[in-house]
């Protein structure tokens, strides 16, 4: 009963975080597992007592476990590469099965009916969470039935090496069905059955067989006598049996607390010179079209200038040029930095500065080479790949986090667009961003935009990856984002963009005293010594599972409290010159929008994407309100308090239920001012129309719905009603994507132009513009 029930508790913890009712289940067993195992030892007639045990057994074990969960995914987040070790281990046991394989590197290698391949004998590999789970549930188990500590490690010893040796087995015996069914391919056929062996739930669940066959040797090893009285162990005192919980709390808190730092005036300083692949100095504007006008950072430059001011570093990074700077951000760097460059940066870091560093998922002109040579002291290095869903490939969707980070300020998720990963090199470095159910490949060079098919295949790293991380180098704060694409023009408008780079770059523009990060690792230090010395003077079972009780419910309470003052104090910084929104109300879900998956989806006579960049064109900013994410809309809410900014809301109308939206819109209050435009698709009925409006209360004289109504069949109409300035395009098809011309890359011809000039002509009179933007 014993081992069903570590077993049972083992998979709902490795499971949880993708089947968790499963979860709920299989922790329900295996807790019915645990009362029948107490039912044995509690005499009869005291069922107070036997709940009480049975409620202490669970709680220790979900804590602990849950604690454990944590560490075993950073860990696999962190390190992917295989174990030596472990890919020998594997490599002679196939050979004992008549396999001939070798190992390098922690890689195992074979030759099959499809070709030579190779298998990572990694942590996500050999999916080891499960042993470690098992291992850690099962010391649980063995300290809450009073089991002698040293006899409970010296078991502990016996079923590591036992679960060491399940872990090696059932990866061997995964690379002989591979290999089994990699004979029914063709040779060096780039698309392999490996996908069953990829998800981290199957992989996990091929320990089962291996594990219940050994599952008689495992009870016996787990039920272990109950120490007798023992008159020579020291009984700990009260004084420190209680003053231990508040002094771990304390030291607790002092590791996970995360310092709101001293805010710093001076400028944002891009290095531009070292981006010559995708630039930010030329505008993006009316004139300028193509994929290189998409492919730029403009954009980016221009939302920092609304609320920072801006310098750009046009030749290699001298004092000068960091001379009253608070922020330096760096992004895909296609030329080294020289050693003064390097030693600057440090010592600008070092200082107090921030910096914010962007890599990509190609390193095609150096641009990882580069910020690892920089960025080495500063605790993670960007890997040379590119990242996938295992499903949906070309896109990655993250949803925020409960708690998150400040980072996540104002997002309700965030869509990635084949980011490289960041490997943590450094205790200190925090991941912020995660994306789990993922697949690391290397890029291709061969392929315009360097994506590598998205192939399966056994030597792929799989799992967790980072790809964004925050760090603390002397006086100053580093933050490194893994993708790109996601902050050029053509996608800066999609949902949380915006948000986490005026994030970043708030977070950045404050300085640290050295205090909080001595405090951290002198308060490491001392729960480490004090744990220490607590086990090895007091080895009793109940002291050591209490310590572990009170270590693991502390690190949570800590990490807790740390986000939750983290999340109160985020806030999104003021603008500093007029700046100008045209945000549009969608639903999340929106396939036409794509906010959520990599390509919008429908014809293209309803879908808008164009239009809504082009608005960049004009001089603004713009983005989505989002309908079904409120959380989600935090900047713009943010901005129409702003005196300097003017936000007006948008609406595309393109079939009868989007009429329902109106109601949305129009419970924005008027009392600033800002302007709506209401673009409604040739299939919409004017009747329709204008009742929704009517009834929605966006305008609701007669003179009003009938000057809405004069907009038909194709026209537009400028609406001034009860404080509201309303204009209302109709036949909005000749803005859609089919007319504009399909993507953003286009080049347009003179009709085209005309068009173009049209859509920004929509933009002006919304704004109120007598002269056009151009920036």
């Amino acid at each position: 009963m014993i081992f069903l029930s570590i077993l049972a508790k083992t998979f709902a913890l490795a499971l949880v975080a993708v089947y968790p009712w499963l979860a709920l289940v299989l922790w329900v067993a295996g807790a019915a597992a645990d009362l029948v195992e107490i039912r044995r030892k509690v005499p009869a007639g005291e069922p107070q007592v036997l709940l009480v045990r049975l409620a202490l057994l669970q709680g220790a074990s979900l804590l602990i476990g849950w604690v454990a969960l944590a560490g075993c995914d950073y860990a696999a987040m962190r390190w992917k590469d295989g174990v030596p070790v472990f890919a020998g281990m594997v490599s002679w046991l196939l050979g004992c099965c008549g396999v001939v394989a070798g190992s390098r590197d922690g890689l195992v290698f074979l030759t099959t009916m499809a070709g030579p391949q190779e298998f990572a004998a990694s942590i996500d590999g050999m999916a080891l969470k499960v042993p470690a789970l098992f291992l850690v549930l099962g010391m649980v188990r063995m300290l809450w039935a009073e089991t002698p500590v040293l006899e409970a490690l010296r078991r502990l010893g016996v079923i590591t090496a036992i679960l060491l040796a399940v872990a090696v087995v059932r990866m061997t015996g995964v690379v002989l069905l591979a290999n089994l069914l990699f004979d029914f391919v063709g040779y060096e056929t780039e698309e392999l059955p490996w996908r069953p062996f990829m998800d981290s739930p199957a992989m996990m669940l091929y320990y089962l067989p291996f594990l219940l066959a050994v599952g008689v040797w495992l009870g016996r090893v787990l039920n272990a006598p109950k120490a007798p009285p023992d008159a020579a162990v020291t009984a700990m005192p009260g004084w420190l049996r209680w003053g231990a919980v508040p002094a771990t709390l304390v030291l607790a808190l002092m590791i996970c607390w995360q310092p709101a730092g001293t805010p710093k005036k001076g400028k944002v300083v891009i290095a531009g010179w070292h981006s010559q692949w995708s630039q930010c100095a030329r505008p993006y504007d009316r004139d300028w079209y193509g994929a290189d006008s998409g492919y730029n950072y403009a954009c980016m430059k221009r939302l920092f200038e609304f609320f920072h001011p801006v310098a750009l570093a046009e030749g290699p990074l001298t004092a000068k040029d960091l001379d009253g700077a608070s922020t330096l951000v760096i992004y895909d760097p296609d030329r080294r930095f020289n050693e003064d460059e390097i030693k600057l940066v440090r010592e600008f870091v070092s200082d107090g500065g921030g910096l914010l560093v962007v890599g990509d998922h190609t390193n095609v002109f150096g641009s990882t080479t580069h910020l690892n040579e920089l960025c080495e002291p500063f605790g993670f290095q960007f890997r040379d790949d590119v990242l996938f869903d295992l499903d949906e490939d070309f896109h990655q969707l993250i949803e925020a986090p409960p708690l998150a980070p400040a980072a996540w300020h104002g997002i309700g998720f965030f869509k990635l667009r084949g980011p490289t990963s960041i490997r943590p090199t450094s205790l200190w470095t925090r991941p912020v961003y995660e994306v789990g159910h993922s697949k690391s490949v290397r890029a291709i060079y061969s392929v315009n935009n360097f994506y590598p098919p998205p192939y399966d295949d056994p030597k792929m790293k799989t799992g967790d990856f980072c790809v964004a991380s925050t760090s603390h180098y002397g006086r100053g704060r580093v933050a490194a984002w893994a993708d790109s694409t996601v902050f050029s023009n053509f996608e800066i408008f999609y949902p949380g963009k915006c948000e986490y780079l005026l994030n970043t770059i708030h977070w950045l523009g404050h300085e640290d005293s050295m205090l909080p990060a001595m405090a951290r690792r002198m308060g490491l230090l001392v729960l480490i010594g004090g744990l220490g010395a607590i086990l090895l003077g007091y080895r009793r079972p109940q002291v050591w599972l209490g310590a572990a009780v009170l270590v693991s419910g502390a690190w949570l309470a800590a990490t807790w409290v740390s986000r939750a003052a983290e999340h109160r104090r985020a806030e999104f910084p003021q603008p500093i010159r007029a700046n100008e929104w045209v945000v549009f109300s969608a639903d999340s879900h929106d396939k036409a929008h794509h906010l959520r998956g990599f390509q919008g989806e429908g014809p293209y006579d309803q879908r808008y994407e164009v239009f809504v960049q082009w608005v960049l064109r004009t001089g603004a900013m713009t983005g989505f309100h989002l309908l079904d994410v409120p959380e989600g809309n935090a900047l713009h809410e943010h901005l129409r308090g702003c005196a300097d900014s003017r936000v007006a809301r948008a609406l595309i109308v393109r079939k009868p239920e989007d009429l329902e939206q109106l109601d949305a819109l129009a419970a924005v209050p008027a009392d600033n001012g800002d302007p709506v435009l209401l673009m409604f698709a040739g299939s919409i009925p004017v009747e329709d129309a204008v009742a929704a409006v009517k009834h929605s209360g966006l305008l609701g004289s007669d003179s009003a719905a009938a000057e809405i109504a004069s907009a038909w069949p194709a026209g537009e109409v400028l609406v001034e009603d009860g404080g509201r300035r309303v204009l209302v395009v109709a036949g909005a098809e000749r803005f859609s994507d089919q007319a504009m011309g399909i993507s953003e890359k286009v080049t347009p011809d003179a009709g085209q132009r005309e068009l173009f000039g049209q859509a920004y002509g929509v933009i002006d009179r919304l704004m109120g513009r007598e002269t056009p933007a151009t920036k």
